[in-house]
């Protein structure tokens, strides 16, 4: 894949850059312990890339719960606040990455379904502000209409934009759409394990496994 064929790639936040995600499911357990129920077995897999709101809703609806949608939100907002500010660091090889596509003039668009206050937070924490001029928040990143959008504001075809990410509905929409696509697996054992047992899901063209420093094949 030459570089000149890549005109934009978007990338995810939590779990494709930053590691966050086990912040996430601690907060999960914590909430569904205090209030006495059991985690469905499919429930990661339904949550997946969902937004703050979307999850909360989907919460309130699977549990049946008296509190509001803004109480859930405001709930576990307090927990991951400190995390955002002062403990999660980057995925290996983000850096390195980031600032290769960066000299390459490849444009880099962040896709996130997390808050803008969390995103920003610790964009500017870890210094990865600078790569990201372009940032999309609360995004609805499995439906295709999203990318649609995003290829026609930014005036790019879909095959010269790629979307990088952690969970596999986001790529299954921006393959819809016409995106190359890129699964990052890097520490997560479950996807490890996903990938052991079936071949990777046609509607992902390449995968990350150790780094994302890996990317480099993909312009080089």
């Amino acid at each position: 894949m030459h570089n000149q064929e890549i005109k934009a790639i978007f990338f995810d936040l939590d779990g494709t850059l930053i590691d966050s995600l086990k912040i996430w499911e601690e907060i999960d357990y914590k909430f569904l312990s205090e209030l006495k129920l059991v985690e469905p077995e499919n429930m990661k897999s339904e949550i997946e890339g969902l937004s703050f709101e979307q999850t909360a809703v989907y919460f309130k609806r699977k549990f049946n719960l008296t509190m509001s949608v803004e109480e859930i939100i405001q709930s576990w907002f307090r927990q991951v606040e400190d995390a955002y500010h002062n403990h999660i660091e980057v995925i290996s090889g983000a850096y390195q990455i980031l600032d290769y596509f960066y000299t390459n003039s490849i444009q880099l668009i962040l896709l996130t379904s997390n808050r803008r206050d969390l995103v920003d937070a610790i964009l500017n924490r870890l210094l990865l502000g600078k790569y990201f001029p372009h940032r999309h928040y609360n995004s609805h990143k499995e439906r295709p209409q999203t990318y649609q959008e995003l290829i026609a504001r930014y005036k790019i075809k879909p095959g010269q934009a790629w979307m990088i990410d952690d969970a596999l509905a986001t790529l299954l929409a921006a393959k819809q759409t016409g995106l190359k696509t890129v699964w990052t697996v890097i520490g997560k054992t479950d996807k490890q394990h996903e990938l052991n047992k079936h071949r990777h899901p046609d509607y992902v063209d390449f995968i990350v496994h150790n780094s994302l420093d890996e990317l480099k094949s993909l312009v080089t």
